[in-house]
């Protein structure tokens, strides 16, 4: 009987150490477990951040892409006398228009030593009082060039309106007549140069771009 006392003493102290392995099993795994989910949701949520920043970030691409198709639309419909009889890339001309061919006053910095427009500073998009821009810069769906208003982006999709400003360059290259003796003169087929600058936010004030491209137009 004694034997029988001491053979089912043992087998539950067996029983009992099995049933604490277990719970340890149990708690290990379920610290494992919730290791791995808050890994997984650190996981998720810096995911989710990337998308946004990528998607302001194509969001300012985009709008900083139209500010610059508007103006090339708008350049290429301005006439010859429109840049050298009225005027319009001179000191006294129209907003955001500037000129590197007549005097320094014409150009983006004026000529002033040592100014130069960072086009990715926001500061520098500044009002006509400033060196950068002495005469400003223009703005979608304003009427700020004078010959109507020009389209705008959708206010819930940026920030702010994409600006632009236009500089005249000169002529593309470089000019050959006929220098035969009694030779009829040849017109002066070159193209005017314009470089036009952009710049573009998203719906996120921090998510901007810029974009610059060098425009021919026959006029």
């Amino acid at each position: 009987m004694n034997e029988s006392f001491y053979k089912r003493q043992e087998r539950w102290e067996i029983r009992a150490r099995q049933r604490g392995a277990v719970l340890v099993f149990a708690l290990l795994l379920l610290l494992v477990m919730t290791v791995l989910g808050v890994a997984s949701i650190g996981n998720s949520v810096l995911e989710e951040r990337m998308s946004g920043n990528f998607h302001q970030s194509t969001s300012a691409l985009q709008s900083a892409e139209i500010g610059l198709r508007v103006a090339e639309n708008w350049v290429a419909g301005i006439t010859k006398a429109n840049l050298e009889t009225d005027g319009w890339f001179h000191a006294g001309g129209k907003k955001g228009l500037y000129s590197t061919q007549a005097t320094p006053a014409d150009a983006v910095c004026k000529g002033i030593a040592g100014c130069g427009f960072q086009p990715t500073d926001d500061s520098q998009w500044c009002d006509p009082s400033c060196d950068e821009l002495s005469k400003g810069y223009v703005t979608l769906g304003t009427n700020d060039l004078g010959t109507g208003q020009l389209p705008a982006i959708h206010q819930d999709m940026v920030d702010q309106q994409p600006r632009f400003i236009v500089e005249y360059i000169g002529r593309s290259g470089q000019f050959v007549g006929n220098l035969a003796l009694g030779a009829q003169a040849q017109p002066d087929i070159r193209r005017y140069a314009f470089r036009i600058t952009a710049i573009g936010w998203g719906r996120d004030p921090n998510a901007r771009h810029v974009l610059q491209s060098h425009f021919l137009v026959p006029l």
